[in-house]
């Protein structure tokens, strides 16, 4: 009989529960902490009149790959010019990610604009791309390309190194080896910035309003009673990571969740196979992951398996909370009672 797995947070032998700290993003998230160390020429493809510098590398697209936790309304690049020369410019496009890089890429840009090099290198306000409006927090891919200008090139910088939570193409060709330098202005009213969670090749889904109710589940921190949820855990600017055990497939899990704001809120919920340690099991491919928003305070949030999860050892992971209002906390609950007592109602 395929079972629901409903949760609220327990301290108990069972559950072994963990709160990481983070820091607080502000407003601006930079993808990469550490310097530039590659910069790549952009062209626009339809001619080549020699780069600036023949020792660099050359492209006609750069694009990354991540997911945005709050509602985001401009992205800065972190460019280079050549001997002073004004008006180099890229396109900067920014989809909804679609299954693979080339889905994505064909679709129609959300939103569209262009960063220049006027102003010199590094994080400039010419390379500042403000959008005419926000977008929701989700899963989202950008692709800057190059316009030739005279013949000569902006540069975008990149770093030695793959990123968490960012995934990089150039010219279309996955590039697993370096990070972009870009920055990402985000909604900072509950620390809102990009998931540093691995990411699938699938989209995280979206569940708006995904409340669930109790009944026909199996059941923590019921203790053969009434639900009993004590004590908020705060989920705003840390993680929550539990290992759970399961003895039967499940086809879907629910947390009792609250925040405190009004306004859109939400986090990311994954899902991990059990490995040696959390550390380890963290560093793996997802086997599921979700971005609820729009929940109702107070209520359980439920997240399907498409399916159903077999039997098995899981690390569960909450992350990356959001909400669009100042002031205010997303919540995961905890219950007094002992989940040794857990009971199927």
């Amino acid at each position: 009989m395929k079972r629901i797995l409903s949760f609220a947070l327990t301290l108990t032998l069972l559950l072994s529960l963990c709160v990481f700290n983070a820091a607080a993003e502000g407003n601006v998230t930079e993808l990469n902490s550490s310097g530039p160390s590659v910069h790549v020429q952009m062209h626009d493809g339809s001619q080549d009149l020699g780069p600036e510098n023949p020792a660099a590398p050359t492209a006609n697209t750069i694009a990354f790959r991540t997911v945005v936790t709050g509602d985001w309304y401009a992205i800065q690049l972190y460019v280079g010019d050549y001997d002073n020369r004004d008006g180099s410019r890229v396109n900067v496009s920014v989809y909804a990610w679609d299954t693979d890089y080339t889905t994505t890429a064909a679709g129609t840009a959300l939103r569209s604009g262009i960063v220049t090099d006027s102003d010199g290198s590094g994080y400039t306000n010419a390379s500042l791309f403000t959008f005419d409006s926000a977008l929701a927090a989700g899963d989202y891919l950008v692709v800057i390309t190059g316009m030739e200008v005279g013949g000569w090139r902006l540069a975008q910088w990149l770093c030695n190194g793959a990123t968490t939570g960012v995934q990089l193409w150039k010219d279309g060709v996955k590039d697993d080896g370096h990070g972009i330098m870009a920055k990402l202005y985000v909604n900072a009213a509950a620390g809102g910035g990009i998931s540093r969670q691995p990411l699938t090749e699938a989209p995280i889904p979206v569940l708006e309003n995904p409340n669930a109710g109790g009944t026909g589940t199996s059941s923590f921190g019921h203790g053969g009673g009434a639900w009993n949820p004590k004590t908020p855990i705060v989920l705003t600017g840390n993680s929550i990571a539990s290992r759970v055990v399961t003895t039967q497939a499940l086809n879907s899990f629910a947390l009792y969740s609250s925040c405190t704001a009004s306004g859109t809120a939400g986090y990311i919920f994954t899902v991990y196979a059990w490995s040696n340690t959390y550390d380890e099991t963290v560093k793996t491919e997802p086997l599921f992951q979700w971005m609820a928003q729009g929940f109702t305070n107070g209520a359980f949030v439920n997240f399907p398996f498409n399916g159903e999860l077999p039997a098995g050892d899981y690390l569960f992971v909450a992350s990356d909370a959001f909400h669009s209002e100042t002031g205010g906390t997303v919540s995961l609950w905890k219950s007094d009672l002992d989940t040794t007592k857990a009971a199927t109602t």
